[in-house]
Parts: C-alpha cells; structure tokens; sequence
C-alpha cells in the first residue's frame, strides 16, 4: 500500500525518499548500517535484525499472509514426500527459512537431506527459467509471474501456515523529532491508501496493476492472499492485546537457535503510537 499512496500521490516526494532495494537481505543490511530511516521488513527479518543487536521499534503491520508466500515446484513434484534430494531454491534472510522449516518438518527431511540453494529475490526468475531449481520459495506476485514463464506448480502456500507470517514497517530508535513527524505523516498515507484500495478496489487494483505489471483482475486475486490490519487491530497487534506477535517470538527462538533474543529489547520493541489511534 506504499507503493499505491505514492501512485496516488498521497505520500509527498520532497519530504519522503521511498528507496527500492533488490532483496531483503539488501534492506536489512542498509538498515542495520542507518543508511535507512524505516524499512519494510517481514516479522522475522526485523526481529533477527534485533538480536543481532540493532535497535528498532516496530510500528506497523502492513500484512499476514494467508497464501501469499508460496513453493514452486517442477510439474514432476506434485507432493511434498518428493522433495527429498531435490534442489531448492531460497533467499537464505528472509521468511523462506519459516517456509522451508514447515516443509521439512511436514516431510521428516533434515537440511541435509535436501540441496539448498541461496538465490536472492531479483535473481529468482533467471533460476527458475534456467532450470536451474526443483523447487523455488518466493511469494507473489512473482510466483505467478513465473509460471507464466516456465512450467510449474504451486506445491505449498502459507494458507497451510495462518499467523506466521508478518510484513511490518520497522523504525530506528534514534530518529529525530522532524523524523518522527514524518514517520507518522508516512504511517497516517498508509491508511489512506489502505482505504481506497478498500472502498474502492477496481479502481485502486488498476493503479497498482501498473506497479506490479498485472492484470487489475490478477491484483484482487493476490490481495485475498493476505489479510490487511486496520488502525484497530495494529493497536491490537502492536499492544499485546492481541498475543499472535508475541507467540511468533517464541516460534522464531525455536526456529533458529542462533538467535539469542537477550540481545533485543522486547519491551521496548513494539510501538502502537503512529498509528493515529486514540483509544
């Protein structure tokens, strides 16, 4: 939806730099060094981001996939007991880790016993077109962009997985009040993007279509992929009201034990006041 405030001129240029990164190890990494302000992060990748001591506060959810994050595969593995030796195509920093976890326990598979290959987001189509992968993690839209370009299928989803995949906008701690005033004019665009694409979806589905170099009817299909929080349920979020974010951190502890959560300041890393709420 920052993408459609900015089509629709919502966001104003002069004040904002929107900057496009190639992969979210990209993003994470300008981040960590402060070469950006706010980044657009899924949950684990900003909380990973935290352990490995930087300071942030998370102040949005934008999304909870519902579907949206997806397992190619070629159309000769069309179950999930094939996967065993085949090579697997990942971003190794990014939320393909939670989907590649789910795919190996629902398997009774270990890493080892699959090849796994680190291809970065913008490198993902030349690897799948080049047959170079068996399976490939990515998300939409480019899933489906892909199996336009080459023969596939869609072997897993994160429908199977509800509540475990965030996308959230994350924050330094040290910004400036000038800064925080223009997070929140950023966050407040946001919802007004947020809701013309929901009180008018046709018309909101053709500016982002030429964003996303879709189809409008193929963007309302993605969209039901994912569910979009309003300012309430961010409050909820971002509060403790609602635990699902709190439950994640205990998942991702147990995902990877690497990731030493001393290191993060949980109490101070959820931040509900930009969101514009008044409760």
């Amino acid at each position: 939806m920052i993408d459609l405030a900015n089509k629709l001129n919502i966001i104003d240029r002069n004040k904002i730099d929107l900057v496009k990164t190639s992969s979210a190890s990209e993003t994470m990494s300008r981040f960590q060094n402060k070469q950006l302000d706010v980044a657009m992060l899924t949950f684990d990748e900003a909380i990973r981001l935290c352990a490995n001591g930087t300071e942030l506060e998370i102040i949005l959810i934008f999304n909870i996939s519902m579907g949206a994050d997806i397992v190619l595969s070629r159309p000769t593995i069309n179950e999930l007991a094939q996967i065993k030796g085949k090579r697997i195509g990942l971003e190794f920093n990014s939320v393909g880790k939670i989907i590649l976890a789910e795919l190996l326990r629902r398997t009774n598979l270990s890493s080892a016993d699959v090849e796994l290959v680190n291809v970065e987001h913008h490198l993902q189509p030349d690897a799948w077109i080049n047959q170079q992968l068996d399976l490939l993690i990515t998300y939409e839209p480019q899933a489906s962009k892909l199996l336009i370009q080459s023969p596939g299928i869609k072997l897993f989803s994160s429908l199977a997985i509800p509540d475990r995949i965030f996308d959230v906008m994350v924050i330094q701690k040290d910004l400036s009040r000038q800064q925080i005033r223009l997070v929140r004019q950023l966050v407040k665009d946001y919802f007004q993007a947020t809701f013309q694409f929901k009180s008018n979806p046709i018309n909101a589905s053709y500016h982002l279509a030429e964003i996303l170099e879709l189809h409008p009817e193929e963007i309302l299909k993605l969209y039901r992929l994912i569910q979009i929080p309003d300012q309430l349920a961010n409050h909820r979020f971002l509060s403790g009201q609602d635990p699902r974010l709190i439950q994640n951190l205990d998942f991702l502890s147990s995902l990877n034990a690497q990731l030493n959560l001393e290191n993060c300041d949980q109490m101070h890393l959820f931040n509900d006041r930009y969101i514009g709420l008044e409760i």
